[in-house]
């Protein structure tokens, strides 16, 4: 049986991941919106952030490796995901359920706060759920 410790981890790894992927797929983006607007082949005219003019090379090579990496990373999470999903799927209770999963497995990094208005519960409630959720993986996940 794997440790408590572990579980939580993972949990928080996925969360990490997720967070990550968004940065990403906001690079993506932006580099994706600059490609469609320039109208120069080999020079853009705004220099980038360090304030060196880019080359239109230079943002394709820079788009490829991050989609490239985004696509590692997605991969990546979704083996965490799922495994996150498991443990997740071994508690009885249907809303500590949906809290953890909404928490810890979004896409994008929710809020207990948020969470409490999305399933109409007090904060406090959500909170008090999401602390039992985690107490009740501990018992079956083994102790710490």
């Amino acid at each position: 049986m794997e440790k408590f410790a572990d579980v939580k981890n993972r949990l928080k790894q996925y969360r990490n991941c997720a967070e990550e992927l968004e940065l990403l797929k906001l690079q993506i983006d932006e580099l994706e919106y600059r490609l469609t607007t320039i109208n120069s082949t080999s020079i853009i005219g705004k220099p980038d952030e360090g304030g060196v003019k880019m080359y239109l090379q230079d943002y394709v090579s820079n788009l490829a490796d991050l989609k490239d990496k985004y696509d590692k990373r997605y991969t990546d999470s979704l083996g965490k995901m799922l495994e996150v999903k498991d443990y997740i799927d071994r508690l009885d209770n249907v809303l500590e359920k949906r809290i953890l999963f909404r928490y810890y497995c979004s896409e994008k990094k929710v809020s207990l706060r948020k969470i409490s208005k999305e399933l109409s519960y007090s904060p406090d409630h959500i909170k008090h759920m999401h602390s039992a959720a985690l107490r009740h993986l501990r018992e079956l996940g083994g102790r710490e």
